[in-house]
């Protein structure tokens, strides 16, 4: 790992990065970057020469013929992508994938800064990682963001292909960074909050960079081709711009299966921040359309209902979505949401059964379920809900419930489930702490570097881990049935019209299940499946 010593030479920019991702398995949504958007806007007021880029929305709505590691016609192999990280080469598709990447950044520039959120980024910037140290050895190369923080630090530094890393909020260190690596004012690289350096051929790391809401600028767009993220919404209209912002930082639970407590601490930004720059956001962009980034709209459900009796008088049209806890919302709530513009709810339900919600931390009571989407659907919010199935220690009875919620609003419109299985993440509560949670032996699946990390377990005083998966198939097989009309129902949702949009989605449900009998029926399954898929906006377009 190489140490940076070098002056950068006055003037020489630095580039902020959104990298694109290795595969197109990616949530396509149309999200503006809103953490370098932050970051420029900090690194700007201070002065410094910074530049962003977001190379994600071209990489998966405006380059269909580019590397994707899961799609056979334009795969590549791991050996292939180790090879081109040693700087060997020989892939022609991911040759051409870093020459396009780094085309556009500044070929002098002092510090190349990525914001990582997800691990498919993570790769991809890897790979200009190495190219742009080819083309401008001089210059810092960072690694940040989400991805960063959370990844344990002997994770990060067995690929080496960074210079410092960022742990924690980045608006201080990477000015400091800057600084120091300019010259400018003494600064010692110890003394740079969130930073991981290398010293006498040593990782030395920092403790965690905090930034309070309060002193986060709004973010800045500058740069940015903003047609890139308009779409047309059914809701807000053709050509709406979503303007990403958050009420607080960090999140205010403690689930057991999550890692998002770890990224940063739970503050709050006040009421008066909060209405001016939204207004500021609307004015200068021409939307009052926003995405409420926060891990929880209603984290602090005081303070949340102090801005909705504000925004509907000071910034009339409003029209915005975000993520909610079932704590600390009520009908009342909901109905203030609604006058204050909000469309749409994603609820981390994740669990209809009491044991289990307890089990996964969120800490309310499953009776609120119906009752929120009841009131939801009565004040004119349409509702996403999350869900598990397969969870450690999954009963019978969590089986029930789980299929009993499902049953009462699968026919609604207003109500859209979206179900995953359990996978234990690592640096969670339960990963962590596996004792205290029922679980032993916990150990990786074997699984290639693109692939998301999965582990098996045992449960403690109950099976092992040929027991769980034995159990969590014959629990899937049940929930078969109603996880594919799911699938069908959102799939025919983004079918803008023709034969296939009239398409029953229960009909597709009974021909998948003959296609699991009959060779013929898969064949013709398979088929129609794929035409929807291809007809369909659902996966591609933001909710």
């Amino acid at each position: 790992m190489p140490e940076k010593t070098q002056t950068s030479r006055p003037g020489q920019s630095l580039v902020l990065i959104n990298p694109p991702a290795i595969t197109k398995r990616y949530l396509k949504t149309k999200f503006m970057p809103f953490g370098t958007a932050v970051l420029y806007a900090y690194l700007k007021e201070q002065g410094l020469p910074v530049v962003q880029h977001d190379f994600l929305m071209d990489y998966l709505y405006r380059s269909p013929d580019e590397i994707d590691y899961f799609n056979p016609e334009h795969g590549f192999s791991q050996e292939d992508f180790l090879a081109a990280l040693r700087g060997e080469g020989g892939h022609p598709g991911l040759e051409a994938f870093a020459r396009k990447y780094t085309a556009p950044l500044d070929p002098t520039a002092a510090v190349y800064a990525f914001s990582i959120v997800a691990y498919h980024q993570y790769w991809a910037a890897l790979l200009l990682a190495q190219r742009l140290r080819r083309l401008n050895p001089a210059a810092a190369i960072v690694l940040g963001g989400p991805f960063v923080t959370i990844r344990p630090l002997e994770a990060l530094l067995a690929q080496g292909r960074a210079d410092y890393f960022i742990k924690g909020s980045g608006e201080v260190p990477l000015r400091l960074l800057y600084e120091m690596l300019a010259g400018r004012g003494g600064v010692d690289p110890a003394d740079i909050p969130g930073l991981v350096y290398f010293q006498d051929g040593q990782a030395r790391a920092n403790p965690k960079s905090e930034l309070p809401a309060e002193e986060e600028r709004p973010p800045d767009f500058e740069g940015l081709d903003l047609e890139a993220y308009r779409f047309d919404h059914p809701l807000t209209g053709p050509g709406t711009l979503f303007l990403p912002y958050r009420l607080a930082k960090g999140c205010p639970s403690r689930c057991s299966f999550c890692t998002g407590r770890l990224v940063d601490r739970f503050s709050l930004k006040s009421a008066d921040k909060v209405l001016a720059e939204l207004k500021g956001l609307a004015a200068r962009y021409g939307s009052t359309s926003f995405m409420f980034a926060d891990a929880a709209v209603n984290g602090h459900p005081g303070r949340f209902e102090k801005i909705l009796d504000r925004l509907g008088d000071e910034l009339p049209g409003i029209r915005w979505y975000g993520y909610s806890r079932i704590s600390g919302f009520t009908p009342e709530l909901l109905r203030k949401a609604k006058r204050a513009g909000c469309f749409s709810l994603f609820w981390g339900v994740e669990s209809a059964h009491q044991p289990t919600v307890n089990w996964l931390g969120k800490g309310f009571k499953v009776e609120r379920i119906d009752r929120l989407l009841d009131a939801a659907r009565e004040a004119g919010i349409k509702s996403y809900v999350h869900l598990m199935f397969n969870t450690p220690h999954e009963t019978e009875e969590d089986l029930a419930a789980l299929i009993r919620l499902l049953d009462r609003y699968l026919d609604s419109e207003d109500v859209v489930f979206m179900p995953m299985r359990f996978l234990l993440e690592p640096e969670s509560l339960v990963f962590s702490q596996p004792d205290k949670y029922g679980l032993a032996n916990i150990r990786p699946v074997e699984a290639g570097p693109f692939e998301r990390e999965e582990y098996l377990y045992d449960e403690a005083d109950g099976p092992d881990w040929t027991g769980v998966a034995a159990r969590n198939e014959a629990h899937r097989r049940l929930l078969q049935d109603r996880l594919d009309l799911i699938r069908y129902k959102r799939l025919l949702s983004g079918i803008e019209g023709g034969l296939f949009k009239r398409l029953p989605p229960r009909l597709m449900v009974r021909l998948g299940r003959l296609a699991r009998r009959s060779g013929p029926a898969k064949v013709v399954h398979r088929a129609l499946l794929n035409r929807i898929k291809a007809r369909s906006l659902a996966l591609r377009e933001q909710l």
